[in-house]
């Protein structure tokens, strides 16, 4: 199951998928996407003087996700 990203710039969430998709939309490489991602990025723009109108994405592991749903109905 391939890793699904949530991009968001400030608190405004602008597009969920897969790098391939978040990039399509973005008009950014996949490799960009998962650079936003990555911890230096957060650490980044956590510093920035404006960080509200940098990118930061977030990775989402949908097969925990399910197991925990399925965990929960039991």
């Amino acid at each position: 199951m391939p890793k699904e990203y949530a991009v968001y710039q400030g608190d405004d969430l602008l597009v969920m998928g897969t790098k391939e998709e978040c990039a399509e939309e973005l008009g950014i490489t996949p490799d960009s996407v998962k650079w936003l991602a990555t911890a230096y990025n957060v650490r980044r723009v956590e510093k920035l003087t404006r960080p509200k109108l940098a990118k930061v994405a977030v990775s989402i592991d949908l097969k925990e996700l399910e197991e925990d749903d399925l965990a929960s109905y039991q």
